[in-house]
């Protein structure tokens, strides 16, 4: 599958302060994942959980939740996971958004 799996956030501001404009990173390429024994399921985890082909998810524990999954599968180093989690906890006040996006070219 010619996607990628982003962690990202909508940004935050009060009062005209701005503490984060949005940022968003990749956290797994599907496609370089294809050829894997746990593809698979992973991708029907993503599917039914956090219902990611669909549209985006907002739920910040349905994020958490498939962050550890997909590290418990392997697919996150234990340094990635580490900056994911940080990412999440720097981010969770901004609106959390975990998605399924087409890789382009």
């Amino acid at each position: 599958m010619k996607a990628v799996i982003t962690l990202g956030c909508n940004g935050r501001q009060d009062e005209g302060f701005h503490f984060c404009s949005s940022v968003s990173n990749i956290i797994v390429d599907l496609e370089k994942i294809a050829h894997t024994e746990g593809y698979k399921n992973l991708v029907i985890y993503l599917d039914k959980v956090p219902k990611i082909f669909d549209n985006p998810c907002f739920v910040s524990h349905t994020i958490s939740n498939a962050i550890y999954k997909i590290y418990e599968m392997g697919y996150l180093s234990e340094v990635n996971y580490k900056f994911v989690a940080h990412f999440y906890d720097m981010h969770k006040r901004c609106g959390l958004i975990l998605k399924a996006e087409v890789k382009s070219g």
